[in-house]
Formats: structure tokens, C-alpha cells, sequence
């Protein structure tokens, strides 16, 4: 599997984490603790290619990823029955 020319954030339904793929760079975990804070704990999935981060940083992130490289795809999992998230609004 090659990495990523885009960065992609994937938010499945549920309470799962996001899944982040994004193109090699070794400086990712330190720009992603620059995102979402030192205190946050991304993991990296070697086999999966991705950082798994939780949802509660989804809109800081994903604007985080415009910046950094104009483009990036969201694939957002929903239900009908889905609730928004009030806190976030």
C-alpha cells in the first residue's frame, strides 16, 4: 500500500477514532501534537498506514490539514439517527 498523495480523515460512526492518512513525512507525530495538543495521544497504525486521534479533534484537524496542504478528502460515516454534537456548535 503506497501512502497518501492527499491527506484523507476518515470518521466512522460510533465512537471509533478517526483514522488520519497522511503523505510521509517524519515530522507528522510532532505536527499533529502541534494540532491537537501535547497531551493527546495519536497512535500510529504501521500496518493500516494511519494515525488513529480522537474524535473531539476532528474540526481542528481537518482545517489544520487545509492549511498545511490546500486539499484534504473527509469521509464522515453517518446514521439517520445521528445526534450533533452541541458542544461543538
Amino acid at each position: 500500500m503506497s501512502q497518501p498523495l492527499l491527506p484523507c480523515v476518515y470518521r466512522p460512526t460510533g465512537t471509533d477514532r478517526l483514522r488520519v492518512s497522511l503523505p510521509f513525512d517524519l515530522r507528522n507525530r510532532s505536527w499533529i501534537h502541534s494540532v491537537i495538543g501535547d497531551r493527546a495521544r495519536p497512535e500510529y497504525s504501521k500496518q493500516h498506514r494511519y494515525w488513529l486521534i480522537a474524535r473531539d479533534h476532528f474540526s481542528n484537524l481537518v482545517q489544520a490539514l487545509l492549511d498545511r496542504y490546500s486539499r484534504v478528502d473527509v469521509v464522515a460515516e453517518f446514521t439517520t439517527t445521528e445526534v450533533c454534537d452541541s458542544k461543538n456548535s
